[in-house]
């Protein structure tokens, strides 16, 4: 005779093993989804960095180089060198001006 209670006892062994393997599916595939979904964007991230990098790059190349600017710095240093010989001209005025007025109006 069929018996009944073991049949539904194994056919609650089987729905509980196939519940089982659908949630250890669902829950890779889902796993698997997520890890591709970062990876990809990881990719895209460094695409732009790299297109970033090559137009700095391009920039860099294109900027005026120490060999440009040397005859800026030498002409800043000399005038610098011009405005210090200035300074002391002026210093030297300064000193014969007063001179002057101190002698000048003692006199009168």
């Amino acid at each position: 005779m069929f018996d009944y209670t073991a049949a539904r006892f194994w056919w609650d062994v089987i729905i509980t093993i196939l519940l089982g393997a659908n949630v250890v599916f669902t829950w890779i595939t889902a796993r698997t989804k997520v890890n591709t979904d970062e990876i990809k964007h990881t990719k895209d991230q460094l695409s732009a960095i790299r297109e970033e990098m090559r137009s700095v790059d391009e920039r860099l190349k294109a900027a005026i180089g120490h060999p440009e600017l040397k005859p800026i710095y030498d002409r800043i240093n000399n005038m610098d060198k011009q405005l210090g010989e200035i300074n002391g001209k002026m210093h030297t005025l300064d000193l014969i001006h007063e001179f002057l007025m101190n002698h000048n109006g003692g006199n009168k």
